[in-house]
């Protein structure tokens, strides 16, 4: 699940981002960190218009204080040293495990909050190929999914026994009216997600690429 993870020493709640289009507002320069891929940036074309949503991310680029994977820019912000980023809601529970007074808020974006779906593979050629599809189908089951949650912080938000932490996101989801998407709710998202795989589509994903590197 895509969340906004902050330290609440450096910024209250109230004062983070609410929308993925303020994040790169000139008043946080400096406070935060981007990823060195765009496999999330790309997905804001879920929901804006291309030109606009290739401006915000050039916000982005221009603003951010460094280009970080997600778990050096939350040691940056266990530190103090980030006010928040944009990464994935496990990371919170995983700290909070760790050091229930660990400096690390949670929180989502209110315009565009995304799902990112594990996919599960049977190799060609495999020796038993049967059992491997019936861990699978168990792996994507409920008690797979209380696992999960309890040792690697990987919430699932669609099976109806959720589990305390998919219950918790879900809730807070309710609470703000949130809508969470992926690329494959519609055949019209997955149309989205194909296009990338266009000239067109590659062109413009090296554009967000630079956007968010340079910010240009």
């Amino acid at each position: 699940t895509n969340a906004l993870l902050y330290n609440p020493k450096l910024i209250a709640r109230e004062e983070v981002p609410r929308t993925l289009t303020d994040y790169g507002n000139p008043k946080y320069k400096g406070k935060y960190s981007v990823p060195p891929w765009i496999t999330r940036a790309i997905m804001g074309t879920l929901k804006y218009d291309k030109e606009e949503w290739l401006n915000v991310v050039r916000s982005w680029g221009r603003n951010k204080a460094h280009m970080l994977a997600f778990n050096a820019g939350i040691d940056r912000l266990l530190l103090g040293e980030l006010s928040f980023l944009s990464a994935n809601a496990y990371y919170y529970y995983a700290e909070k495990d760790k050091d229930k007074n660990a400096p690390i808020g949670l929180s989502f974006f209110e315009d565009l909050t995304t799902l990112h779906r594990a996919m599960n593979v049977v190799m060609e050629g495999s020796r038993h190929p049967n059992a491997a599809k019936l861990f699978t189908l168990w792996s994507v089951g409920e008690e797979a999914s209380l696992l999960f949650q309890k040792y690697s912080y990987a919430p699932n938000v669609y099976l109806g026994k959720r589990g305390p932490l998919s219950t918790a996101i879900v809730n807070e989801f309710e609470k703000r009216n949130i809508k969470p998407v992926t690329w494959f709710d519609t055949p019209q998202t997955v149309k989205e997600f194909l296009w990338y795989e266009t000239a067109e589509g590659k062109k413009y994903a090296q554009a967000i690429d630079r956007a968010q590197r340079e910010g240009k």
